[in-house]
């Protein structure tokens, strides 16, 4: 494998410095840039599954660039929903530069990934939503790899290396998984202030001689065994020569933490984390407003969307008139659901969001159904002014003439 160029050195000790840095938000330790919320206002093209095995097959599915450091192919704002691949790519290893960025990404098959990138180099995934699949993002013999700003919910494994050299992943999101990430015969890579929680595994596992990897500034949490019988341990190192740390003064924050001195690492690298740090989450997730609604007499479906955010985002749960309405994964910031309105009167919708520590916060709406004017009540009403009004007049002709 060839040496890493003088330039990506650079990259990593300034990342190394800047993630010293660290800010308190009352309630929640956090550390880092926050992946950003996904704009779901923004018209996502929908798209078939993509296969490039050949530098070729980027132009004939008419992506943009070059392939070079300056000018990468770009791969973007792509909605895939598939029964097999999503985004596969296998370059054997072409010197070719690429981009894949803003694309929402899911595959409903078993034993394949989402997104599969195998003896490629020189490429990045960034701002990705990914869900399901057996891997949500698996690379595999890559090298020169960045990861960053990428959200990946309840895969199998959500982020997968192997036999990979020199991959960056940063700020990224990994929950509701089995595993959040495996990493096997991976060197000399760096995951830094990422986030591991509600995986029923591990958030991370190390194996297979994995070693030189660097480790620091992540957050693990909640990371609960399907076993009860099991302790949470988060986190484990089969590999060697693995650093838990920056070996200055960050290491990583681990919810199940006690607090006292360095942290052992779980399995048989006998690996420390020697600047461990709690992690404890008080803070309720925040609901924007959301308004009423109102459906005329002829108007039988809506959506109903809630905005909220929160460090570990995790579920919602909608309800309508006291019942289950809809539930699921909250990826993304926003949550739409859609809603038949079928009886007529006033209803109560209520949405719940709970995030990984168990904090929770709710909102409530009304939707407001017409009924259909009763025409005949009208009729009998209209009928019986006019009668009203004839004997009116008639009694007032009498008087008249008397």
């Amino acid at each position: 494998m060839s040496d890493p160029p003088e330039s990506r050195s650079t990259i990593i000790t300034i990342l190394s410095i800047a993630h010293l840095l660290v800010f308190v938000v009352p309630g929640v330790v956090t550390n880092g840039p926050f992946p950003p919320a996904m704009d779901v206002s923004q018209n996502y093209d929908e798209h078939e599954a993509i296969t490039i095995v050949d530098e070729s097959d980027f132009t004939l599915y008419g992506f943009t660039g070059a392939g070079t450091a300056e000018d990468p192919y770009i791969i973007q704002n792509l909605s895939i929903v598939s029964n097999m691949y999503c985004i596969s790519i296998d370059l054997s290893y072409e010197d070719v530069h690429f981009e894949i960025k803003n694309c929402y990404l899911r595959s409903t098959a078993d034993y394949v990934s989402c997104v599969y990138i195998r003896d490629s180099l020189n490429f990045s995934l960034n701002g990705l939503y990914v869900e399901d699949g057996t891997h949500g993002i698996n690379l595999e013999h890559c090298q020169f790899a960045t990861i960053t700003a990428c959200r990946v919910f309840d895969a199998g494994t959500n982020y997968r290396m192997q036999g990979c050299e020199y991959v960056e992943m940063e700020s990224c999101v990994s929950a509701a998984g089995t595993t959040g990430i495996a990493i096997s015969n991976t060197d000399m890579s760096e995951y830094v202030s990422n986030r591991f929680y509600s995986n029923t595994n591990l958030g991370m596992l190390i194996e297979h001689y994995s070693h030189n990897n660097t480790i620091y500034g992540n957050y693990f949490g909640w990371n609960v065994p399907l076993l009860e019988a099991l302790e949470p341990e988060y986190v484990e190192d089969n590999g060697y020569n693995n650093s838990w740390d920056d070996g200055v003064s960050q290491g990583n924050y681990y919810s199940n933490y006690d607090g006292s001195g360095s942290k052992q690492i779980q399995g048989d690298a006998d690996g420390i984390d020697h600047f461990p740090s709690g992690l404890d989450d008080s803070v309720a997730p925040e609901i924007q407003p959301v308004s009423d609604i109102h459906l005329d007499v002829d108007e039988q479906d809506t959506t109903v969307v809630a905005e909220a955010s929160d460090e570990f985002p995790l579920t919602f749960q909608c309800y309508l008139d006291g019942a289950i309405h809809d539930e699921g994964y909250w990826m993304f910031n926003a949550v739409a659901t859609e809603v038949e309105m079928t009886k007529y009167g006033s209803h109560n919708f209520t949405i719940l969001f709970t995030d990984a520590a168990g904090n929770s916060a709710s909102a409530e709406i009304e939707i407001q159904k017409d009924a259909p004017f009763p025409w005949h009540i009208g009729m009998a009403i209209a009928s019986a002014a006019v009668i009203s009004a004839l004997v009116l007049v008639e009694i007032r002709d009498r008087r008249q003439t008397s």
